[in-house]
């Protein structure tokens, strides 16, 4: 499904470690050394210079909010010469620097004006596989890793999928928890020994929660964010993915926050739709899936649902990953996001490591960048959260793609820079109501104040979509065409929330 980008009233806050104009240089403050024939040495231990006291205009001073000039290296008792006329001088005008060290520049006084780079310490992992991983580096996972004072808060993600090796040697410490819809116990693995088929659910697992900088296999853009393996198919070599609805709500149940769904086809289905409803609404679970691999812009759920943000996958070259002409990644506007998802290395059966491409490994990565997200900010609403992924992405030179390929970087910056004045609005959503009901030939929606629709859908007992109405002018709809039966009827508002509601349509 298409998530509708929100746009949110952001607050910037001016903390040290967040560049906001350039991430690369320090706001609001440059190095300067002054001429030495136009100003006097300063040889004392004083920390900070009087204003007054220097050759910058005032004017300058006054337009730029210049409020400091530190001696950098007051505490030196031998300094050199030179370092006696080298400061740091700090202002509030942090959008205009380039103005501002081009005027200092132009002054006799000022032998030197330059920015002060924002150098970060090392967050490379020392997984012994890690340099061969471009999609980390591809996406800025490193510079992620390094953003300090993220929250210690714990994030939790779902991973709905077939076999899991639960004791692989680079997952096992980040699981919290298993469980097997079909033998209805905690025991998500088979006998590997003897096993001829894929173990998809640990590759797809491990992309998103791999354990990392333990010296062991790989690292994961997670970081070692937590994971609870949810089994909702059989161990049949080519496994069918059989409870998917059960899969999702039981990950929702057990406390995820993000659930990946790494599975699919191009069948719709009412039941799986409502779980995933079901999640969002009363779990607050943000649900991820992978586009598929038939190289088409046909529909493939559940990426395709309402309430899913689906991932394609792309390339090392931000191309769109395509091996033939019937296999590659899925395309289309109703794809949401990308990421890597080609020759991606993975963890495999009996601690075992493997290359593999599809988005069903492009689909856990961008789990994983939800999930750093709400740990860098869990004050931030689900609809955040995600703007902060889907808003932060570098453009593609193909269409299809959703609004790009994702910057972890970026979208966490986003979103320990932010706060949102939305956070507390009430959901009008929940006042709503449809009457009458059952209904012959109109059904009436009820007037909220200050409520903003912008869709109205209407679906069948199948779950396939029968109407979308966008036409608010009146404040009923005509139904009379539909047969009877049962139907459900979805409706959206301006911050992408939604309810959903029952009505029987009789002759």
């Amino acid at each position: 499904m298409r998530i509708l980008l929100t746009l949110f009233s952001i607050i910037v806050f001016n903390k040290a470690f967040a560049q906001n104009v350039n991430p690369n240089f320090i706001d609001g403050e440059l190095y300067i050394k002054f001429n030495e024939n136009n100003f006097q040495e300063i040889t004392d231990e004083i920390a900070t210079i009087d204003l007054n006291s220097i050759p910058i205009p005032r004017n300058i001073q006054n337009k730029y909010q210049i409020r400091e000039l530190e001696n950098s290296f007051y505490f030196l008792e031998n300094k050199s010469s030179t370092l006696n006329f080298i400061f740091r001088l700090k202002f509030d005008r942090i959008n205009e620097i380039e103005e501002l060290l081009n005027e200092l520049d132009q002054l006799d006084a000022i032998q030197l004006v330059e920015k002060i780079p924002a150098y970060r310490t090392a967050c490379t992992p020392n997984d012994p596989n890690y340099s061969a991983q471009f999609s980390l580096e591809l996406i800025n996972a490193e510079q992620a890793w390094c953003i300090p004072n993220q929250d210690t808060s714990e994030v939790i993600i779902g991973v709905v999928d077939g076999v899991f090796n639960a004791d692989h040697e680079d997952l096992s410490e980040n699981i919290l928890g298993t469980w097997d819809l079909w033998g209805n116990d905690n025991n998500v693995g088979t006998d590997f020994v003897n096993f001829s088929g894929d173990d998809h659910g640990t590759s797809v697992a491990s992309i998103c929660s791999a354990v990392t900088n333990n010296n062991i296999g790989i690292s994961s853009l997670g970081n070692n964010l937590k994971f609870i393996a949810i089994k909702a198919g059989s161990d049949d070599p080519f496994t069918i993915i059989s409870r998917g609805p059960e899969g999702v709500l039981k990950a929702a149940q057990e406390g995820a926050d993000i659930i990946n769904l790494s599975f699919g086809g191009p069948s719709s289905n009412f039941t799986m739709q409502m779980a995933i409803n079901e999640a969002v609404d009363s779990f607050g679970c943000i649900i991820v899936a992978s586009a598929g691999n038939s190289n088409s812009n046909e529909l493939h759920y559940p990426a395709a649902f309402d309430n899913v943000i689906s991932v394609a996958a792309s390339d090392s070259e931000d191309n769109k990953w395509e091996e033939f002409s019937t296999y590659g990644s899925n395309f289309g506007d109703w794809v949401d996001v990308t990421a890597p998802g080609a020759n991606v290395l993975a963890c495999k059966k009996s601690n075992q490591y493997a290359s593999i491409s599809g988005t069903s490994f492009s689909s856990p990565m961008v789990a994983a960048l939800l999930g750093l997200v709400l740990k860098a900010n869990p004050s931030l609403t689900r609809d955040e959260v995600i703007n902060c992924v889907l808003s932060t992405t570098i453009p593609l030179n193909w269409t299809g793609g959703g609004t790009g390929r994702i910057d972890a970087f970026a979208a966490v910056n986003c979103a320990i820079n932010s706060s949102t004045a939305s956070i507390n609005l009430p959901n009008l959503l929940e006042e709503i109501n449809i009457y009458p009901n059952p209904t012959s030939d109109v059904i009436s929606i009820e007037d909220v104040p200050d409520l903003n629709i912008t869709e109205i859908l209407i679906y069948d007992i199948n779950g396939k979509l029968v109407r979308k109405h966008k036409d608010f002018s009146k404040s009923w709809i005509d139904i009379s065409n539909l047969p009877s039966g049962m139907f459900f009827m979805k409706i959206n508002d301006d911050r992408n929330r939604s309810k959903t509601m029952k009505f029987i349509k009789v002759e």
